[in-house]
């Protein structure tokens, strides 16, 4: 991905652990308790007194947000950026949901202050719990995606894999002996 770089950095790690075909996570996750709901940011999860909540993913993304930031009022545009990130929507598309979680929540679960942002009203306890994760598979095929596996800390350049994946196609024709 980037051949002129060379040393130790997260996107080393990272990227070794993608040509694995998993991805290696240790979270200290934190769950958070308000009224009868319990939220579970690392599992992308919304649960009312046990039961699964649905939410779509954006609505669920700003609740996060909210939540992670209880009882302070967050700027429409800090919201824009923490959901949307770059994405260019309008202004409904954020009532739109906060509309939807008050749905689920109760109606004072979100306080607005108009023209300025929205805050999360309801009493928050978080539950940390420190999760120490295997390897997750990022994907359900019976075998490995790749033939070859490069060393973490040691990017390959193009003329480093190509032959790599020439002699792989080769030997996938049946040509190899």
């Amino acid at each position: 991905m980037f051949p002129e770089r060379r040393g130790t950095g997260p996107w080393v790690r990272l990227d070794s652990a993608l040509a694995f075909g998993i991805a290696f996570m240790t979270i200290a996750s934190v769950r958070y308790r308000f009224a009868c709901f319990e939220l579970q940011p690392d599992e992308r999860r919304l649960l009312a007194r046990g039961e699964a909540v649905h939410l779509r993913p954006r609505a669920l993304d700003l609740l996060i947000t909210l939540v992670e930031q209880s009882g302070h009022l967050i700027t429409k545009d800090e919201l824009f950026l923490q959901v949307w990130g770059t994405l260019v929507v309008e202004e409904n598309a954020l009532q739109a949901h906060i509309s939807a979680l008050r749905k689920v929540l109760g109606a004072d679960a979100i306080a607005t202050v108009v023209g300025q942002g929205d805050r999360f009203a309801l009493q928050v306890t978080s539950l940390p719990q420190q999760t120490a994760t295997a390897p997750k598979p990022r994907h359900n095929l019976p075998r490995r995606l790749t033939s070859f596996i490069v060393p973490p800390g040691k990017l390959m350049r193009r003329s480093d894999w190509e032959p790599l994946m020439r002699r792989a196609a080769f030997r996938r024709s049946g040509r190899a002996s």
